[in-house]
């Protein structure tokens, strides 16, 4: 996580102070101080309210604050938004120039999600266990494990990664319980020609109409052969 990120999440429970959202990123992340003379943590954060809505689409300037000593810089024009709209929902990492919503995610972070820039992740380096003290054991392998790999994997344009991650989770009996989740093995499938899979995948998305659009959206923006850029709009965009 790029130092200086403003983080905006949301919770299934309610956040109810900026540093609900920055400690845990930073004890993960960047667990000094940024600053050698006083505390100043690296990711900062917005909670998810009205203010922080309007303060992004007014692309306001950095926020300082100072909170019995700690310093922060909230930059609502360097923000990363996560989402987990559903306690069942994977924590999903919204991307601003490829927009994926949960159809039960909140309006405030639908009103966000254009700004929310994926740049903040550092790709090149390698992942971040989280101390057991305080965040625990590692949980066991579940659908948000494969989902959230193959998602990273996606960024990374690592398409076969992602067909195995899928093949493998669904080998397991894993499945995804927001839909929106199935999107980056859909799109594996679509980039490998695989009109089986893409007819195996369909049903999830085209139940709810936004669902499908944001399909058709996302999976005609890809460059497809002609035989699966039609599956793909008899599938996903009919109106």
């Amino acid at each position: 996580m790029e130092t200086g990120t403003t983080l905006v999440a949301h919770y299934p429970v309610v956040a109810e102070e900026d540093y609900f959202i920055w400690g845990p990123a930073n004890l993960i992340y960047h667990p000094e101080s940024a600053h050698k003379d006083y505390a100043q943590p690296a990711i900062y954060a917005a909670l998810l309210n009205d203010k922080t809505v309007a303060s992004v689409l007014a692309k306001e300037p950095q926020d300082f604050s100072n909170r019995r000593g700690i310093r922060t810089y909230k930059n609502y024009r360097n923000i990363l938004l996560l989402s987990q709209p559903t306690p069942v929902s994977c924590v999903q990492v919204i991307d601003g120039n490829q927009v994926e919503l949960s159809s039960t995610e909140d309006s405030r972070a639908i009103a966000i999600a254009p700004y929310s820039e994926t740049t903040h992740i550092q790709l090149g380096e390698a992942f971040h266990t989280p101390p057991a003290i305080p965040f625990g054991a590692e949980p066991s392998y579940g659908w948000c494990y494969y989902y959230q790999k193959a998602a990273y994997a996606r960024q990374l344009g690592n398409w076969d990664e992602v067909a195995r991650l899928g093949a493998e989770a669904r080998s397991l009996g894993f499945s995804a319980s927001d839909p929106i989740e199935w999107m980056p093995f859909l799109q594996a499938d679509a980039h490998f020609d695989n009109i089986a899979g893409l007819n195996e995948l369909a049903p999830f998305l085209t139940s709810d109409l936004a669902l499908a659009q944001q399909a058709c959206h996302t999976l005609t923006a890809m460059p497809l052969t002609a035989s699966t850029l039609e599956q793909v709009t008899q599938l996903f965009c009919k109106k």
